[in-house]
């Protein structure tokens, strides 16, 4: 786990790093500006899944439906659905390249159910340390 928060934060300094480099206003071709512009999105969805969704789930378990209700599961089958697509293009490509990608069911369910409350406050912390020029440690 220790590696796992060190990589994914590495990335999120990474992105803001790439952003001052190679902003979206300095780009010639509109879809490199269009698509760098998306990927601005990402740390202010990190930062509400972080400061609002979570803490919306936490105080749903005390019955308090201000953020995340019940209706929320209905964003289940559309996750369930997109991973599945992103799983048939993963597959024609490891085909191609002779390889074979394991079965873990147990691992996919966690992935649907947890992978993003892990992975945003992660993120956010990354996105924190480049906004506050921290020291950059690698190991």
């Amino acid at each position: 786990m220790k590696h796992f928060i060190r990589q994914r934060s590495r990335w999120a300094r990474g992105m803001f790093e790439g952003f001052k480099k190679a902003g979206p206003l300095q780009q010639e071709r509109f879809l490199a500006r269009f698509l760098i512009s998306l990927d601005i999105l990402i740390p202010f969805i990190d930062m509400t899944y972080t400061f609002v969704w979570i803490p919306g789930l936490i105080i749903a378990f005390w019955g308090k439906y201000y953020i995340v209700g019940p209706y929320t599961l209905l964003v289940l089958p559309l996750n369930i659905f997109v991973t599945i697509v992103m799983y048939i293009f993963q597959k024609n490509v490891f085909d191609s390249l002779g390889l074979k990608i394991r079965r873990n069911r147990l691992g996919y369910i966690f992935y649907i159910l947890f992978y993003q409350v892990i992975h945003s406050p992660i993120a956010v912390w990354g996105y924190m340390q480049e906004i506050l020029n921290l020291r950059k440690t690698w190991k």
